[in-house]
C-alpha cells in the first residue's frame, strides 16, 4: 500500500520519517470517570508502539508523546508483547501508574515532542522542547 493511501488525521510532515497520526482512537479510562483519548501514530509505514497522539480536553491540542518516556517499563513490556495485546498493555500502565487521567496528561505535556493546534481552520504542528 502507498503511503498516500492510508487515511492520516495529522503528520508532522510530508517527509518518510514524518509522525502521522491515525484515525483509529482508544479512550483510556480513570476510577474516578475521568478519560484520555489517543491516537496510534506511524512512522515509516509502522505504527509504533508507545507513540501516541493524546488529545488535551481542556484545549482542542494533540501532544505527540512517547509513552515510554511517560511510563519507562513500557519500553520492555511492549518489546516482548504480541501486537494485538499492546494497547491493553498501554491502557493497563498508564491506570496503574496515574489516578487520574488529568495526572497523566500533566505527565503527558511534560514529554511531549509536539503539539497541534487548530489555527485558521487547519491543525498546524509545533515542535516542543521535551522535558524528559
Amino acid at each position: 500500500m502507498d503511503m498516500s493511501e492510508i487515511p492520516v488525521l495529522a503528520s508532522t510532515g510530508d517527509n518518510p520519517g514524518a509522525r502521522r497520526v491515525l484515525p483509529v482512537r482508544h479512550e483510556v479510562m480513570w476510577r474516578d470517570g475521568s478519560s484520555l483519548q489517543m491516537h496510534p501514530v506511524m512512522v515509516c509505514g509502522v505504527v509504533q508502539p508507545g507513540l501516541r497522539a493524546v488529545l488535551d480536553p481542556a484545549t482542542g491540542a494533540a501532544l505527540l508523546v512517547d509513552l515510554c518516556r511517560v511510563v519507562p517499563q513500557l519500553r520492555l513490556e511492549l518489546a516482548q508483547a504480541a501486537e494485538r495485546d499492546r494497547v491493553g498493555l498501554v491502557f493497563y500502565s498508564l491506570r496503574c501508574t496515574f489516578k487520574t487521567a488529568a495526572e497523566c496528561l500533566q505527565r503527558v505535556a511534560q514529554a511531549a515532542e509536539g503539539r497541534w493546534v487548530h489555527r485558521d481552520g487547519q491543525l498546524q504542528w509545533t515542535p516542543l522542547e521535551a522535558a524528559c
